[in-house]
């Protein structure tokens, strides 16, 4: 029996610890570590997509490689134990982005947010940090700005093949002025 309890608290404790540690394949984005006491629960990376950024009193779309990175607290679970608040994962972030010559574009007041940009490696980056309520957990979005790689090119070729096999062709987004054959810039 003494045994069988022994097994049982053993599984227990290394089913906690594996909980906690990083994701497989996770790993933080490399010139912002993560606060002290949290793991990676989950890490996303898309080549090209966007992420709104609010400054200027208005939203901006930034687009290029996006990084989203959550981390969770090592003692999520533990109702007792004194979590940082908000306000100081956020200020951790910004005083760090902020040395390393990076600009706050906004924090929201109640430190729920937090929008900045910085200048790395010859490319502008866009990071949003989000804060839970009771801070347990917090979310890193990076946008690594970047035009977009055309991967479809409508060629001669192309055209001339559709409209040797069908008798036409569709091409939306180009734009003439009724009656002329000129192509408006906007095309």
């Amino acid at each position: 029996m003494k045994h069988l309890s022994f097994l049982i608290a053993t599984v227990a404790f290394s089913t906690l610890s594996v909980a906690q540690q990083d994701c497989k394949e996770c790993s933080d984005y490399p010139i912002l570590p993560r606060m002290s006491e949290f793991y990676i629960e989950n890490h996303i990376t898309t080549e090209f997509d966007s992420q709104k950024f609010y400054f200027d009193n208005d939203w901006h779309v930034v687009e290029g490689k996006k990084i989203s990175i959550k981390y969770r607290h090592t003692e999520s679970n533990n109702k007792n134990y004194t979590f940082p608040t908000r306000l100081q994962i956020l200020r951790n972030y910004s005083n760090a982005i902020s040395d390393a010559g990076g600009t706050i574009l906004f924090e929201r007041y109640n430190s729920e947010h937090g929008y900045y940009s910085f200048k790395a490696n010859n490319t502008k980056t866009w990071v949003k940090i989000s804060t839970a309520i009771d801070a347990k957990f917090y979310d890193l979005i990076i946008i690594e700005q970047e035009e977009m790689i055309q991967d479809i090119i409508i060629t001669a070729n192309l055209i001339k093949d559709k409209l040797a096999l069908n008798g036409k062709i569709t091409l939306n987004g180009i734009y003439f002025d009724l009656g002329k054959a000129i192509i408006k810039k906007e095309s």
